[in-house]
């Protein structure tokens, strides 16, 4: 399922998102306004409504020696926050 456009399902899925993301051992940083429902059950994970609120943010707290999966639906083009990584 595209997660971009879950449709009816959309809260559904976004909750189960959270559920599997939440720390530890390392929390998430969830963007975009359809993850609020992931951030409610995946707490403390970061939540971001746009891209440029998340870039700012790993602007000033600089991801060091982690592994890191950036996941996103195609429609958020999540690949350019990979140089702030």
């Amino acid at each position: 399922m595209n997660m971009f456009e879950p449709g009816d399902n959309s809260p559904a899925e976004h909750r189960r998102v959270g559920k599997l993301v939440q720390g530890p051992p390392q929390p998430a940083v969830l963007i975009g306004p359809k993850m609020a429902a992931a951030a409610a059950v995946a707490r403390p994970a970061p939540h971001f409504a746009t891209k440029a609120e998340a870039a700012e943010w790993l602007r000033q707290h600089p991801v060091l020696n982690r592994q890191v999966l950036v996941k996103g639906s195609r429609g958020m083009a999540l690949e350019t926050l990979v140089e702030l990584l």
